[in-house]
């Protein structure tokens, strides 16, 4: 039986700008939560404004979860109806890099990703730095294990839940959507119209969660940019804290601005979870291998490790752009269906804003008699121009951590020179260890060359580095290493 609702339009115009208004305060008002909460409270508020939104995000998709299945009629018919849907075909061994994610492109192109995102990432190690010991950054990664498990966990559920929702009646094939990205903010604001605020909730943990991600990645970027390559310079030199505090501002502006300039680029990609995985795919390789370079390659030097980073760059920023223009086919999807749609599908909302999809109109119904695979992406042209732009964007880290350990151990050995010296304390006994089954030049500490009073052979040419008067916890013939250094209290002196 079809229920009619007699709401006029000012009824509705109302109620609409009543939600609307809601919306907008819960956005507002998280926003100037979190972000006061950082701006006041330095690192360990930052921290906290995390853990706030993720415990958020995971009650939302929790909340999402619960609602889909009781409407699913519990769990069984949510995961039946993506079994018969063919949504949970998850062993795909292909070996084929231009499709578009395997399970072999996922496991790889995930490995390199989160080697780069949790082990070298500036932000990431500056709050490794914030903690008293190592062992206590270690337990720290493993209980975060878990953590990023159930997050990862929660939203293929949601996924799954929303499409046994929509299974018959596909909002994107229908039109009331124009992306795949938009499906999750459909859902919300469809199924929990009657409970005002939570659309607001759910929008303000994403707003959020980006800016305050954005936020720390402009300050470390801006901060290392004026360190490594402003401060050398000798105008710079003799800036008070004060000016610095200033210049590093103004280098945030302009890097705001590139990212404001990139982001029209990434309009031309597909959706927002595959740009961001094809962006951070494309840059984590290269950063990966340039710390790999200096842990494992003995005969490792500064000329090799700069070519290799810059070369492994260009290359997967090249395969990446090219990509956008080169000649493929559309990628084909799994079969959508419109067939179920009444006039009781959406909300009232959902329905007043676009229009009412009346019983016996016109169906949109795409190949739902036969199920489709995804094909591979392969180019329209066999030449290896387009073969290489049609690699997927799952193996992209994969493809500049290579070129960047290899070209950089390359010029490395051929440009290998006494002035390369290291501070033995910079590198892991484990890592020493491996590097010496690597062939070139082995690698030369300072503390080898330094003689009791803390001077290297050449005080001109090379500068030596002596630890403060705390007892060594290891030496140069020794692999042991004390876990429980306090972080904080390992301070070096640089004599030039």
């Amino acid at each position: 039986m079809t229920h009619e609702h007699n709401y006029t339009n000012e009824d509705y115009k109302i109620t609409r700008n009543y939600m609307v208004q809601e919306h907008q305060d819960v956005v507002s008002s998280t926003t100037r939560l979190f972000h006061r909460t950082t701006n006041t409270g330095g690192l360990k508020a930052a921290i906290l404004a995390d853990v706030m939104q993720g415990l958020t995000m995971i009650a939302v998709s929790v909340a999402i979860i619960i609602q889909g299945s009781i409407e699913a009629d519990g769990v069984g018919p949510v995961i039946q109806t993506n079994v018969d849907g063919g949504r949970l075909n998850f062993f795909n061994f292909d070996m084929d890099p231009t499709v578009r994610v395997t399970t072999i492109s996922a496991l790889v192109g995930q490995l390199f990703m989160s080697l780069s995102i949790f082990g070298c990432q500036q932000n990431f190690v500056q709050r490794y730095c914030s903690m008293k010991s190592q062992r206590q950054v270690t337990k720290t990664l493993m209980y975060n294990i878990p953590v990023i498990t159930v997050l990862f966990s929660l939203s293929w559920v949601v996924g799954m839940v929303i499409y046994a929702i929509y299974a018959s009646c596909d909002p994107l094939s229908s039109g009331y959507i124009k992306n795949f990205d938009e499906i999750l903010p459909f859902y919300v604001e469809d199924r929990f119209s009657a409970m005002p605020g939570i659309l607001g909730l759910f929008l303000g943990c994403l707003f959020n969660g980006a800016l305050s991600l954005n936020v720390s990645n402009l300050n470390s970027l801006a901060t290392v940019t004026f360190e490594d390559f402003l401060r050398p310079i000798p105008a710079f030199k003799g800036l008070k804290d004060k000016h610095q505090l200033y210049a590093i501002k103004a280098i945030g502006v302009v890097y705001g601005f590139v990212i404001m300039g990139m982001s029209f680029l990434v309009s031309l990609l597909s959706g927002v979870i595959e740009s961001s995985m094809l962006v951070t795919s494309a840059t984590s390789g290269p950063l990966l291998g340039v710390f790999l370079l200096a842990m494992v390659i003995p005969c490792c030097n500064w000329k090799g490790a700069a070519t290799g980073v810059i070369a492994g760059h260009l290359t997967t920023l090249w395969i990446t752009f090219g990509s956008l223009y080169v000649d493929k086919p559309p990628e084909e999807f799994l079969p959508l269906s419109t067939e179920g749609c009444t006039n009781e599908t959406f909300s009232r909302f959902i329905k007043e804003a676009n229009g009412s999809f009346a019983l016996g109109t016109q169906s949109k119904f795409l190949n739902l008699t036969e199920m489709t695979t995804i094909e591979p992406t392969l180019a329209s042209q066999p030449d290896l121009f387009t073969q290489i732009h049609s690699i997927s964007y799952m193996y992209y880290s994969l493809i500049g951590c290579i070129i960047t350990v290899a070209l950089g151990w390359i010029i490395s050995y051929f440009t290998a020179s006494p002035r390369d010296q290291y501070d033995e304390k910079l590198i892991h006994p484990l890592a020493r260890s491996i590097a010496n089954y690597f062939p070139g030049k082995k690698r030369l500490y300072t503390d080898k060359t330094a003689n009791s009073e803390g001077k290297s052979v050449d005080d001109n040419i090379i500068p030596t580095i002596s630890a403060s008067p705390i007892e060594r916890t290891h030496s140069a013939n020794s692999t042991t290493y004390s876990q429980d250094v306090p972080i904080e209290s390992e301070v070096y002196s640089t004599k030039l």
